[in-house]
């Protein structure tokens, strides 16, 4: 399981770090999501695990393979692509369940702030940890800003865009 992540130059990722990573991870930003995804998955350091690009079709059959084994890594870009609104709450139960219960790591990428917001709610509702990560581009460097579950919440209810 990672804790933090460190690329030092793949594509638009030079001396790029993030971290703390938990079990739960949100990544959003303009420039860097995929990369980042890209970089974790080549890493061969990383725990086995599943690069989901397209979760529309293959989340549900790949969720069923991690109940046997633990120490999982599941990276999805763009997990809010191709679903309604109405199915996040869902959607975000199965992976709180993962993260908690199954011990294991996700990172998922995405842009929207109600996925965001939905995933924050569940999560400190069933007391599971989120860690939420925006990549910035500061003058062509890209540079990942955390926000751990109090900051999150904070940003969340005074309303600022975070993403």
């Amino acid at each position: 399981m990672y804790t933090e992540f460190q690329v030092d130059h793949y594509k638009c990722l030079r001396d790029f770090h993030i971290g703390p990573l938990s079990n739960l991870n949100l990544v959003s930003g303009r420039k860097g999501k995929t990369t980042l995804l890209r970089a974790l998955w080549m890493d061969p350091g990383r725990p086995g695990g599943f690069y989901i690009k397209s979760p529309h079709t293959s989340l549900a059959s790949t969720i069923p393979g991690l109940t046997f084994d633990f120490q999982r890594l599941i990276l999805i870009d763009d997990i809010e692509t191709r679903m309604h609104h109405s199915t996040y709450e869902g959607l975000c139960r199965v992976l709180c369940t993962l993260a908690t219960y199954w011990r294991t790591q996700i990172i998922a990428t995405t842009q929207s702030h109600e996925f965001i917001t939905e995933a924050y709610q569940l999560c400190e509702k069933r007391g599971a940890v989120l860690t939420y990560h925006r990549l910035d581009d500061e003058y062509g460097k890209v540079k990942a800003v955390t926000y751990d579950m109090e900051t999150l919440g904070a940003a969340l209810e005074s309303d600022l865009e975070i993403r």
